[in-house]
């Protein structure tokens, strides 16, 4: 089985150009890859990659999506599914701070049936009511995108 993947592979999985991969290193945005002039990424790292951008896709910035992503539970989360380990789903549950541009107030990685009234039930000290929840199931994020990379391995990869 492949083990690593290389810049032009990840981005092929992704869906993005390697120009992109490469601007997310330079603006920090997420140092995966290892260190040198050849990258090689793992199935964890790019299944959090994918995992950024689908949260991406739903309106977090992608800074923040990377962020959240690499939460310890989000990468426990992402490993066990990686290794296929059988966990209950897992969702991120986050509030909307209209104070701070579309930032969240609060994130938390907890299991899916868990109610959001539950994650968030300590008094928040802003006078301005949150515009809003996202609950998003990271279990069925992760699945998905681990399809996407054992999709690219059977299909023959780039080799």
């Amino acid at each position: 089985m492949q083990s690593e993947f290389t810049t032009e592979q990840a981005a092929k999985i992704l869906g993005q150009t390697i120009g992109v991969l490469k601007m997310w290193r330079l603006r920090d945005l997420c140092r995966y890859g290892g260190n040198g002039s050849r990258l090689a990424y793992s199935w964890i790292e790019i299944l959090k990659m994918g995992a950024a951008l689908s949260l991406n896709g739903m309106g977090v910035n992608l800074s923040r999506a990377f962020k959240m992503v690499e939460d310890r539970h989000a990468h426990q989360l992402f490993a066990s599914i990686v290794v296929g380990e059988k966990w209950p789903d897992r969702a991120l549950f986050a509030v909307f701070d209209p104070e701070r541009q579309g930032e969240f107030r609060q994130s938390v990685i907890a299991r899916f049936d868990t109610s959001p009234a539950a994650m968030f039930s300590s008094p928040v000290d802003h006078d301005i009511p949150s515009e809003g929840y996202l609950i998003v199931n990271l279990s069925a994020i992760g699945r998905r995108r681990l399809k996407d990379i054992e999709n690219f391995v059977s299909a023959g990869g780039d080799k």
